[in-house]
């Protein structure tokens, strides 16, 4: 008898340097699931990567109880129309295909296709600390391409991404952060995204060839925003953010309070909770995430 196809669908994509935090945000997702509704996790991976990946999946399903665990396999070839671009600051964690493939995303992968079930992308270093079925829940028009967060007022944070020639346009925005990104593919798909996208990106090459800033200085998550399409924003509590950056003790109590009652916790930023070497200098509040973390660390691993 086959099995009943699935209504929420959750997206990761890792290289194996990413495993151990994978398997933490998966078994955390499994964790809390209730099961009313029948759950997918993809993980995306490359074809250099698929054996490793299959090897890795296969080991973690009989972990989970709640949820299904699929493998699936993305090219870069396919990366069409080119949205990536290499911004004035390279960095290589941005330039790899795991933190593009997300935008890529057909609606036909993700059955049944009929544009009304959105599917929830997450960074891996993200950890689910309640019941996801809520936000797949979340008023999203018809017309909202995506769902995010909003990180914090724009002067901190965008104005970070966004060239000086075009930041008086966002005055009194807040910056959108990507790493927990809700996408309604159908309005995706309708709206021509990633062909907007690749013609901001041409414009953005053109500047710098002039040896001008362009439009963006770090490629990947501002043009969600200057391609002015539209969106709804999630509660802050799906998307904790900043827990991976140090910070002084009022910083770590904000981000403790901000974590009460969550669903999902970020740790963006250098200071992961996988992160050894830095384990011995943790202060107590970096001390309680890490406790948590490891709560949902296999007993053995993948």
């Amino acid at each position: 008898m086959a099995a009943a196809p699935c209504r929420l669908h959750v997206v990761v994509g890792a290289s194996p340097s990413q495993y151990r935090s994978v398997a933490n945000l998966i078994r955390s997702i499994d964790v809390h699931h209730a099961k009313r509704t029948q759950l997918c996790v993809s993980m995306f991976t490359l074809p250099r990567h698929e054996a490793e990946a299959l090897n890795f999946v296969q080991c973690t399903r009989p972990t989970l109880a709640n949820t299904i665990l699929r493998l699936r396999v993305f090219d870069e070839g396919g990366f069409e129309p080119r949205i990536r671009t290499n911004g004035r600051d390279l960095r290589r964690d941005l330039l790899s295909p795991y933190n593009w493939f997300r935008f890529y995303l057909r609606r036909e992968s993700f059955p049944p296709a009929d544009g009304n079930v959105p599917v929830l992308y997450l960074d891996t270093d993200t950890l689910v600390v309640g019941d996801l079925s809520e936000v797949f829940r979340r008023p999203l028009g018809a017309a909202d391409a995506f769902a995010a967060a909003s990180e914090r007022p724009y002067d901190r944070s965008l104005k970070h991404f966004v060239c000086a020639n075009v930041s008086g346009a966002w005055r009194g925005a807040v910056s959108l952060n990507a790493g927990v990104l809700l996408l309604n593919l159908r309005a995706w798909e309708e709206q021509a995204v990633l062909r907007r996208w690749s013609a901001l990106t041409r414009r953005h090459e053109r500047a710098r060839r002039l040896n001008l800033c362009g439009i963006y200085r770090l490629p990947g998550q501002a043009e969600l925003q200057l391609l002015n399409l539209s969106y709804a924003v999630l509660p802050s509590s799906y998307n904790v953010h900043d827990l991976g950056c140090r910070g002084r003790a009022k910083d770590w109590k904000d981000r403790l309070r901000r974590s009460a009652g969550a669903h999902i916790l970020h740790f963006n930023g250098p200071s992961k909770p996988w992160s050894r070497p830095h384990m011995h200098n943790r202060t107590r509040y970096e001390q309680s995430l890490i406790d948590l973390w490891n709560r949902f660390t296999p007993a053995e691993s993948c």
